[in-house]
């Protein structure tokens, strides 16, 4: 689909030999499309009023309804979107741009991009390396030591995402002297996933123009205490949890209430999921620029290592 015009794109349907007729007609996001058919669901006949993407239903629930609202999923991987409104907007910084919805006559952008690498490093610190027993062990250790002891972790077990693509970069510790120990290890990998995710959403900033004043979180990693108060000092903006597990259900429960006109706009979701905690920054400016700084750093020391 050309998510320009919300049309097939007639250039792939070309290169792909697939007549345009044997696609489905695109709909809104919400709207009834059909009932179920009640021999085959629990015997009841109910209206399907919507059809979204799990990342998306997410976004909806957690109230990310307006441009410049952003999202971090944290999990294997950090999953971010960003809310761009119904301007099409083109990445300088290698950005996936997605569709999220259609709703009458109400379309939004997105802008979606990923760090490969964050509850991932935790089980390799258990599995692998066995430092810790459990990921929420990561937290005691990292809360045991003031600071990482200047160790810094770089992730790119599979290379480096936004904004640096490099399929080459390879994983590094450094900053090692005598007095490091597993507590300052444990703590510079939960940092790792919080500056990957600066470094995303400022490429998100700086192509979309638009200003982040809180980011939402969700996720097993969210429940990290230490990452995600580190998330909100690197950030310099607070970022919230909610008080709900399931978005994306909850999410694409919204949706189809809106397809059936219980809800009169996507907006009106805003506000319906409680808040479970907030994170202010509380760290200064001048270590927050310091450690971004020795962040950078150590990502150029792990670029294009691999030998072509």
């Amino acid at each position: 689909m050309d998510i320009r015009k919300a049309e097939w794109d007639q250039g792939l349907l070309d290169l792909c030999e697939t007549p345009r007729s044997i696609l489905p007609e695109i709909h809104d996001t919400s709207e009834v499309y059909a009932n179920t058919d009640p021999d085959e669901f629990l015997g009841i006949s109910i209206p399907i009023g919507a059809s979204q993407v799990d990342a998306h239903s997410a976004l909806v629930a957690q109230g990310c309804v307006h441009p410049g609202d952003i999202k971090t999923a944290y999990g294997t991987g950090c999953f971010m979107n960003m809310i761009l409104g119904d301007t099409f907007v083109e990445s300088k910084s290698g950005l996936g741009i997605s569709y999220p919805w259609r709703v009458k006559d109400e379309k939004c952008y997105a802008f979606g991009s990923s760090a490969f690498t964050a509850g991932s490093a935790l089980q390799w610190l258990r599995d692998g390396l066995k430092i810790i027993d459990s990921s929420p062990q990561s937290q005691e250790l990292a809360l045991s030591v003031p600071d990482s002891c200047g160790v810094v972790f770089v992730p790119a077990f599979s290379g480096l995402g936004t904004p640096y693509w490099d399929q080459r970069a390879r994983g590094l510790f450094i900053g090692l002297t005598g007095g490091v120990t597993r507590a300052h290890i444990a703590r510079a990998v939960l940092e790792s996933i919080a500056f990957q995710n600066y470094d995303i959403a400022m490429a998100m900033a700086k192509d979309s123009q638009l200003p982040i004043n809180v980011m939402k979180a969700e996720g097993g990693p969210s429940d990290n205490e230490f990452l995600m108060q580190f998330q909100a000092d690197i950030l310099n903006i607070p970022l919230e949890i909610p008080d709900e597990k399931e978005t994306a259900a909850y999410g694409a429960g919204f949706m189809g209430a809106l397809g059936i006109g219980a809800f009169d706009k996507v907006s009106d979701a805003s506000g319906l999921i409680k808040l479970k905690k907030r994170y202010e920054p509380k760290m200064s400016q001048d270590e927050r620029e310091s450690r971004i700084f020795e962040w950078h750093r150590a990502v150029e020391r792990s670029k294009e290592w691999l030998i072509k």
